[in-house]
Formats: structure tokens, C-alpha cells, sequence
């Protein structure tokens, strides 16, 4: 995991173990290529989560840019903010930093989340049969992570293909 600095949370909140979702969105706005970049962007998100949405932390568990790091959010522990607070109880919320609804994030990032839900498969941090879901099939109000994130979770072991899950 790389670090960036994170505020200390408001709050803190935790998901039922182990998680029976991972839930892949991305954060729109600017894709980021360097940890620097990146780490300047996920400190934003964490400050627009806290001060304009009102959240207690960073609203995602994880972020992937496309150099290849895993920005730390929630963690594997705590929840996240990220949908119904009845999904973000038992889910892992992984976001790809930038904008993906008309394009496809590089193989860095693609691979850091395989790479990302191997270790919580491992570690015991899943359900042995989670459900790996795209933001916009539990959640009608987004578009995310756009389609071909979602042809891509379609190829990964656990993808649930149904629509608007939400139990």
C-alpha cells in the first residue's frame, strides 16, 4: 500500500467480516499516472468526502492509480461510504482514480486490482464466494466504472452477473 498522507477519520465504522461484495467504481475527474499526482488526488477525494459530503473518512476502501499503487482508504476493516450504507456494511469498495466511462485504465492499475483482491481472498478478508460487482449494477444513479472496467470484471474469478443486487 502507498501512503498519502491521510487525515485521521472523523469517525470510524466497521464492515461485517468478512466482506461478501467488492464493489468496483472509479472516481471521475483526473486520471494520474505518478504517486505524485496521484497522491495529491486521493487527498482530494478524502477532503471533498469529509467536507463536502459530510463523511466521516475517504469514501472508498481502496484506490488503484494507473501507476500501479494501492492508495489505502477504509482498509480492509472499516466501512466505507461508497453506496446504500446496507452495501457499504458488508462490501469492499476499490476505485479506479480518473474517469473510465469511455476509456480503459492501463495495465498497471488493471493488474493492481487483481493483485488487490488475491490478497483479500488470502488473507480471509472475503467471503470465499463474494461477489465481485461493478458500481452501476447495485447502484441505478452511476455509470461507473464505465463499460470496459465492466468487460474486464467479467473475465475476474467471482463476477456476479446480475443486475441491481443489492442482498
Amino acid at each position: 500500500m502507498t501512503e498519502w498522507e491521510s487525515l485521521l477519520p472523523k469517525e470510524s465504522y466497521y464492515i461485517k467480516f468478512p466482506a461478501e461484495y467488492v464493489v468496483v467504481h472509479h472516481t471521475m475527474g483526473l486520471r494520474c499516472l505518478n504517486s505524485k499526482i496521484c497522491k495529491r488526488i486521493v487527498q482530494n477525494i478524502q477532503i471533498y468526502s469529509m467536507n463536502v459530503m459530510t463523511l466521516p473518512d475517504i469514501k472508498f476502501n481502496f484506490l488503484l492509480g494507473e501507476d500501479g499503487k494501492i492508495y489505502q482508504g477504509t482498509g480492509w476493516f472499516r466501512k466505507s461510504f461508497h453506496t446504500s450504507d446496507d452495501i457499504n456494511s458488508k462490501s469492499i469498495s476499490i476505485a479506479f482514480i480518473g474517469d473510465f466511462i469511455d476509456d480503459r485504465p492501463n495495465n498497471e492499475a488493471m493488474i493492481s486490482l487483481q493483485n488487490l483482491i488475491k490478497c483479500g481472498k488470502m488473507s480471509g478478508y472475503l467471503a470465499k464466494n463474494y461477489k465481485l460487482v461493478a458500481a452501476f449494477q447495485i447502484e441505478n444513479s452511476t455509470k461507473g466504472p464505465g463499460k470496459y472496467v465492466f468487460y474486464e470484471l467479467q473475465t475476474l474469478e467471482n463476477f456476479f452477473n446480475g443486475e441491481n443486487e443489492t442482498t
